[in-house]
Parts: C-alpha cells; structure tokens; sequence
C-alpha cells in the first residue's frame, strides 16, 4: 500500500504527521523493518502502536534508508492519524508520548502536520558527514586543501556504478551537489561532509574508502576519476565501516529548515594516537564513538529545546 493509498482506506478524516528523529545506529539493524532483528521502524511503530496512534495493518514511510552501524541526527517519518485525535494531542504532548515508549537510542524531537500529499522520500537534500580520521592509518597531517581536491572530483553529475551496490531497476547516476572536507576549529580535517537530492545504496561508505586511499597513498586520484569516467570498467576501492557515518541532515520542501547545531560549530573532536599499534587505535575508537554518541544526543535535545519553544510561541 503505498504512503497516498493509505490515507483513503476509510472514510475518517486523517491528519499526515511528519515525525523528525535520530538514532545510535549501532544499536539497530539498520532503519527498515525486518523480521526477527531489532529495527528503527520496528521501534518506532511498535510505540505509535501501544499508543493506538497507528493501526495495526498499517506501518510509518521513512525518508532515508539507513544500514546497520549508521547514525543519524535527523531522519523524516510520516504516518497519518485522524484528525480529532491530532487536534487534542497537539505537537508537544505527541513527543512526550511516544519518547516516554521509545528506547534512550532513538529519539523523536519534532512533528509537523503536513498536507495529506506529502511523501518523506522526496527531500531537496541529504547530508552526510563521515569521520574519516577514525579509520586505521588515516594521516593526522593532511591538509585541507588536498583532501578539499579530491573531494571536488565527487561533485557533478556520474554514474556511480563503481561506488555503490547496484540494485536491479535503478539508475546509478546521482548528481553531488557538494563534497567538502570536515574540518574543526585547528584546521585538522575529521572527515567529509557530502550533500546530494539522494544517494545510492553504500556510495557514501564507498567515496570514503576512496578518499582513505588517495590519503594512505593506496590508490592514485587517476584511479578514481577513471572509475567515474568508465563506469562498465569494475573498480573497487572498498567499503568503509558504517560506525562513522552520519547522517545529518534532511531538507524537505514540507518542513522549516532544521539544522540548528551546524557541525562546523562543533569542537570537541580528540585526536587520534600518534602510535601506529593496533590495540591503541581501538581504545581510541570506542572514545571516538562515544563522542559520536554525545554529539547526537547534545543536538536532539535542542532542536526538542527550539520546538518547545516554537510551540510556547504559536500560542
């Protein structure tokens, strides 16, 4: 059934609800319902569920699908409700409801009642950033300005066959609207920050292993740009761990502009060890993840903080 059939099923007046969350993806078995394994929608729906806010045939349309491990600060739900029920629950009282059901790893922080036509899957954009200083042999000295260059050869329009999973019946061609390196307040690049309408299937986990070999000297930037430029010629640079992916943003023509906590304003990022031994390297992950963790959790409570507040406001 698709996201507009539901909304006719019955006779009822239905309100369509955009619900704005986030969640340690490490916990997850990636975002989409699955059976027999712990998923976000699993969550999500079994909450709206023991609150009788969605029927029981019925399940939520996410915007952004998301793999096991990846984390995400924003991601877009709809459901639809019937009116008479929205009207006397309202946005505030909706958020304590179903966080109180919720786990402490995943967290709703805004609703938005939106026109019965809207479809969460078509945002304007999506970021992403990838922390690319968590991987194994990343050097702490390369520059900016390098990275920065072969960021720039990601961005345009390519058929992105060999930086993907191919799925039957889909285009491969995606047009990056900018690539960018994460850099914080020293001027020592964390990672990436990619944007795009939409993105397939492991491409951004993929354009970082890309980049984590142009900067260990494991591949060459030809190598890349061939791989761009001659999509039937199979090249595989390999596929980062999704522990550092994040997903950041969502811009939806039905919803304000979200992004109250840019990550250029955030600074608290360790520096990895100096030594070069295995085991130090994974000490310092699980401090990186932690921070990760932080992070997403210090920017739900205020974009909940802004909603609370824009609510107090409207009346």
């Amino acid at each position: 059934m698709t996201e507009a059939e539901e909304a006719k099923v019955e006779d009822i007046e239905t309100q369509r609800l955009v619900l704005c969350f986030g969640y340690l993806g490490d916990k997850f078995h990636g975002s989409q319902l699955q059976p027999d394994v712990r998923t976000v929608q699993g969550e999500l729906e079994k909450a709206l569920k023991k609150l009788e806010w969605l029927d029981s045939d019925f399940h939520i349309w996410i915007s952004s699908r998301t793999d096991a491990g990846v984390h995400v600060r924003m991601n877009l739900a709809s459901f639809d409700m019937p009116t008479s029920r929205w009207s006397s629950i309202g946005e505030n009282n909706l958020l304590r409801a179903l966080n109180d059901r919720l786990p402490d790893d995943v967290f709703v922080w805004g609703a938005y009642a939106v026109s019965d036509d809207v479809i969460v899957r078509m945002a304007r954009r999506r970021v992403y950033l990838y922390r690319l200083q968590a991987l194994p042999g990343w050097p702490v000295d390369v520059s900016p300005e390098r990275v920065s260059r072969w960021c720039r050869v990601f961005e345009g329009g390519h058929d992105f066959t060999n930086f993907c999973r191919v799925e039957e019946d889909r285009t491969t061609v995606r047009t990056i609207h900018s690539c960018t390196p994460w850099v914080d307040f020293s001027g020592r690049v964390v990672g990436f920050r990619i944007e795009a309408e939409s993105f397939l299937w492991n491409q951004v986990r993929r354009i970082a292993s890309a980049l984590h070999g142009l900067a260990t000297e494991r591949i060459e930037l030809s190598d890349v740009i061939r791989a761009l430029h001659r999509p039937n010629e199979t090249m595989d640079f390999g596929r980062s761990s999704p522990d550092w992916l994040i997903l950041w943003t969502i811009n939806h023509p039905s919803l304000p502009s979200l992004d109250l906590m840019p990550i250029e304003a955030v600074q608290a990022w360790s520096n990895p060890p100096l030594s070069r031994e295995e085991r130090m390297h994974e000490r310092w992950q699980e401090i990186a993840r932690r921070e990760i963790d932080l992070l997403l959790q210090r920017g739900w409570i205020l974009e909940m903080t802004s909603v609370n507040n824009e609510i107090k406001v409207n009346n």
